[in-house]
């Protein structure tokens, strides 16, 4: 008897470990998703429902880079793709997933962190 509950126990141990150690994949929230300074300067990506995107990139002088496209999920980052970008001014094509926010990161190093605002 004391051989069975060990080996049950055994069992049970190692399912639960084995269970635990499955990586959830990231699945982001659609809507807008923005990093704001002021009202003349922002960035704002919005994923849809329908797996295309919006990204839109506004700065000091008024000056505006708008891209459009489509946005896969790859693990845990959201990949843009069926985009041109803008050498002067790049945008990052794959974002971390975070719980209520995507980070990302340009060619020239700058990271960015967008925080989910709503749902469209």
């Amino acid at each position: 008897m004391t051989r069975i509950i060990f080996i049950l126990t055994l069992v049970f141990g190692i399912l639960t470990i084995k269970s635990s150690g499955q990586s959830k994949v990231a699945i982001p929230k659609p809507g807008v998703y923005g990093s704001y300074a002021d009202v003349s300067t922002y960035t704002e990506l919005i994923l849809l429902d329908n797996n295309t995107f919006s990204y839109i990139d506004r700065f000091e002088l008024g000056s505006t880079f708008k891209y459009n496209g489509k946005w896969r999920v790859k693990g845990k980052y959201i990949e843009l793709y069926d985009c041109e970008n803008n050498e002067m001014r790049p945008m990052p094509i794959k974002w971390v997933i975070k719980e209520n926010e995507l980070c990302g990161k340009t060619k020239r190093k700058n990271n960015i962190c967008l925080t989910w605002r709503k749902n469209d």
